[in-house]
């Protein structure tokens, strides 16, 4: 086995282990980041789905608006 990881191509090891690096460091932020409260998670979610809709609302009008 170990012979196997010396005569491996080293782009090929990078490209295996940088995106696991990557993405098990960006699951540990998430978690720490996260509310655990399931609560504060709703409300994090619900905050969010109205600032996208007031966005939306704000581009739309924008769009119908004349040109001045």
């Amino acid at each position: 086995m170990l012979n196997l990881l010396s005569t491996a191509p080293w782009w090929a090891v990078l490209v295996v282990a940088v995106p696991a690096t990557l993405i098990s460091s960006f699951a540990v932020l998430i978690k720490a980041v996260w509310p655990q409260n399931s609560a504060h998670r709703k409300e994090l979610w619900q905050e969010w789905q109205r600032e996208r809709t007031r966005r939306r609302k704000e581009v739309e009008r924008r769009q119908q608006l004349p040109p001045s």
